[in-house]
């Protein structure tokens, strides 16, 4: 029998749907977490491709009568779908000799998007798209034969697919878009006819994603709530759980935008970004002897703060970052080698993303006053010093940049994407109450492997307790850069067993195992110390993973829970890397 059988609960994150976690042990559910994030949020995919999370961007995917508007048409659910349940909907017209549809507003927060729904004919044969944007555009499908009617100029990747029993997954993409429009019709290209009262078509399943293709469908009913597994840095995925932060720039990637001035440069769009889309820009010297770069506008808030942008080295592959109001902090990298050059009133880090992108950062000391961030093309001769020494450009040398952030924090969070104003990522927590039947109450063992990332702030990996204070808990946490284990009965400190400091990017397991009077800590295989004088807290019931205020937050990779104190020797087994 493995370690793995004798686990009462098992957390690896992978099934996840709105509101919930699932747990591997048990299998029946009593296990799974509640998870709470009250906005979208962004990660990295499997294929290591950054994502909006839920990257169906309709509010409500199959629920017409909600958050659609219907006109000239009403809606009767529970109709036969083409995965054979009963979840299609039948849009039933009017008499009126007009058009009839639904329609969703959308905030969309890049440039294409793709539209895609099942559909079935009933009375008539067409159903049709209409993205309203920049401009209105208009896309025809024959349900009654499977093919493609009449396309307006701005649709690109127009697809129908046969799902069968009658039923086709419609597909196009589009930019500039605000609304997500569902007609029917009884002829190609043209939207308008006289209803007969009666179902024209059936729908079901509909969703809008950024991108150029059509995501797998994923349901949503609120948008809300959908945990993030992230597979930043390849390898298996991890729990992203992230403290709140908004991006103050108001324009993460739209840099032909007012809102960034350029100076001595130029911004040309289309160019392949980590999304996986043709969303970014590259910036581009012109031939001026002179500085070549691009900025924000002013951008407020008090306390530390810290800028981040992606890039991709073309022409160009040396750059920097900085602050023009902040004593001209600055730090400049080489994205040929991937490292910082020199840091001047600012740490730098390089991150290395999808699609051959960096993300590089600047966080400043805490003050009061605007930034305005600058991002300066160098030359090649460039070593080290001053930024502000000015080049010879050519006219076409230049590297792509992409989804700039700045965030009143000590350190990056994931990309917050933003389209004309300020946008802000709620916090996630995860949670799992009345489960004290999984947790040992009298001796057991607490595990989890994690990547440590921005050490310096304290961060909760797990806990196990009655509620948010430390009246009865089990806790492994990270404080300064160090790993601690501690116990409470009653609100007294019953063990408190610490490591010495780890560094940012260092991967630990870390095992906690606990009964009267025989506490220990391991990590990576090594015992780290042990307490024979402590109690164990009664009536534990609930376990959290990451934070329960959520301001500082960790990603987990895996946690488990044991009924038993585990052997020194299994302890040493569990964690060893």
């Amino acid at each position: 029998m493995s370690l793995l059988d004798e686990a009462s609960l098992v957390q690896i994150p992978s099934g996840y749907k709105e509101d919930k976690l699932y747990s591997i042990i048990p299998s029946d559910g009593s296990g799974d977490f509640n998870f709470s994030r009250a906005s979208s949020a962004t990660r990295v995919n499997a294929d290591g491709l950054i994502e909006q999370v839920p990257y169906n961007l309709l509010q409500q995917s199959n629920q017409f009568n909600t958050t659609w508007t219907t006109t000239r048409a009403s809606l009767t659910s529970g109709e036969s779908g083409y995965d054979g349940s009963s979840n299609a909907w039948a849009m039933v017209d009017t008499t009126d000799n007009s058009t009839h549809l639904l329609v969703q507003t959308l905030t969309i927060s890049e440039g294409k998007a793709t539209f895609s729904v099942y559909a079935k004919a009933g009375a008539v044969d067409f159903i049709v798209f209409r993205f309203e944007g920049a401009t209105v555009d208009y896309a025809y499908f024959d349900l009654s034969n499977g093919t493609i009617g009449t396309v307006d100029a701005n649709y690109t990747n127009v697809k129908i697919t046969d799902a069968g029993n009658g039923w086709y997954k419609c597909e196009a993409t589009n930019e500039s878009v605000d609304k997500a429009v569902i007609l029917s019709a009884q002829s190609d290209n043209d939207p308008t006819y006289a209803g007969a009262g009666t179902t024209a078509i059936y729908i079901q399943d509909a969703q809008v994603n950024i991108g150029s293709t059509a995501k797998p469908y994923f349901p949503t009913t609120d948008r809300l709530n959908v945990p993030r597994i992230d597979y930043t840095g390849g390898g298996c995925g991890s729990l992203l759980l992230e403290k709140q932060s908004t991006n103050l720039i108001t324009y993460s990637e739209a840099f032909d935008n007012a809102a960034w001035n350029k100076s001595g440069a130029s911004v040309v769009s289309g160019k392949l970004s980590p999304s996986g889309d043709t969303n970014a820009f590259k910036l581009v010297e012109n031939t001026a002897n002179s500085l070549h770069f691009i900025e924000s506008i002013n951008i407020g808030g008090t306390g530390v703060k810290t800028f981040t942008i992606f890039v991709n080295a073309k022409e160009v592959s040396k750059i920097a970052i900085r602050d023009a109001f902040a004593t001209g902090a600055y730090t400049s990298f080489d994205l040929a080698t991937g490292s910082v050059i020199t840091e001047f009133i600012s740490n730098g880090t390089i991150s290395q993303y999808g699609n051959d992108f960096y993300r590089i950062s600047i966080t400043q000391p805490s003050y009061t006053g605007n930034s305005r961030y600058q991002i300066f093309l160098l030359p090649d001769s460039y070593i080290g010093g001053s930024i502000l020494g000015g080049y010879l450009g050519d006219g076409v040398s230049g590297l792509d940049i992409y989804g700039a952030q700045a965030e009143i924090s000590s350190y990056s969070t994931s990309l917050i994407n933003t389209a004309g104003a300020t946008a802000t990522r709620i916090a996630d927590t995860a949670s799992k109450t009345g489960i004290s039947s999984l947790i040992g109450q009298t001796e057991g063992t607490m595990f989890v492997e994690t990547t440590l990332q921005n050490i310096f702030d304290n961060k909760t990996l797990l806990r196990m307790g009655q509620s948010a204070s430390f009246s009865n808990s089990h806790i492994l946490q990270v404080i300064n850069q160090k790993v601690y284990a501690e116990s409470y009965v009653g609100g007294a400190n019953q063990a408190l067993i610490f490591t010495t400091a780890f560094s940012d990017g260092d991967k630990v397991k870390i095992g906690y195992a606990y009964k009267a009077n025989d506490y220990v800590l391991y990590v990576n295989g090594v015992q780290i110390g042990t307490d024979t004088s402590a109690s164990v807290p009664s009536s534990v019931g609930t376990l959290y993973v990451g934070n329960i205020a959520a301001t500082e937050q960790h990603p987990i990779e895996q946690a488990q829970l044991y009924k038993t104190r585990l052997s020194n020797s299994e302890l040493a087994t569990l964690t060893t890397l």
